[in-house]
């Protein structure tokens, strides 16, 4: 059984990105954790008061997680589109990867079109290391590092990739998870996106009518062989 942590700057992402994965993951009965940066306010822009607001999209991402399966939501609520002390951000980060002591990370990919996946992809890595090191005791005991880490496409599809997995049999769970973000439907079709894009993807990679892909980041040659 396979530790599972997805890094998500918004909620919904984790779904657009790799929905169909967390469902696969859940069919071998690996535990995924999702942990959500942001507190998400900045998503439903028609609702002044904030913390309504981020109530809201938290509970569409609870209600997302049931259908897939997710086994824990954390939220780290940090502001939304102020992602820029990195020191503020990292400790939270590796006590938590610390915490949930995950094998396989999800993240967004490097070049996502939107600045704050790409922030938290950075961030991100730097928090991995560190927990699987003896810097900053006081945020736990070190982790193992990870065995695999991934990163997922939602804003700029990768030009290259180096995994592709079939989704055709987990479609239906991903497009009702991303029903869930009714807030997020009513500003884009995104049940359209994921249909299209995961089309595209089986198509080209030629796993099954419905694929996500992913880049490689880091892999342990010998968890490979498992």
């Amino acid at each position: 059984m396979n530790t599972v942590m997805i890094i998500a700057p918004h909620h919904d992402d984790e779904v657009i990105g790799c929905g169909g994965s967390i469902c696969l993951h859940k069919s071998k009965n690996d535990k995924v954790t999702i942990v959500f940066f942001t507190a998400g306010w900045s998503a439903i822009p028609w609702i002044s008061d904030r913390q309504e607001a981020a109530k809201i999209i938290q509970e569409e991402a609870i209600a997302a997680g049931k259908i897939l399966g997710v086994d824990k939501i954390i939220e780290l609520n940090f502001e939304d589109r102020n992602l820029q002390n990195s020191q503020v951000i990292l400790s939270p980060l590796v006590s938590t990867i610390r915490k949930v002591r995950p094998n396989i990370i999800y993240l967004p990919h490097p070049n996502d079109g939107d600045g704050e996946h790409r922030f938290v992809n950075a961030i991100a890595i730097e928090a991995i290391w560190i927990s699987s090191s003896d810097y900053l005791p006081e945020l736990g005991t070190k982790a193992p590092f990870a065995q695999l880490i991934l990163g997922y496409e939602v804003w700029q599809p990768m030009s290259s990739y180096n995994l592709s997995v079939n989704i055709t049999d987990q479609m239906e769970r991903k497009l009702a998870a991303i029903k869930t973000y009714n807030s997020q439907l009513k500003q884009k079709n995104w049940q359209k996106g994921l249909l299209g894009l995961a089309s595209f993807r089986g198509v080209t990679s030629s796993k099954g009518e419905y694929a996500e892909v992913f880049q490689v980041i880091k892999v342990n040659s010998q968890f490979l062989k498992m």
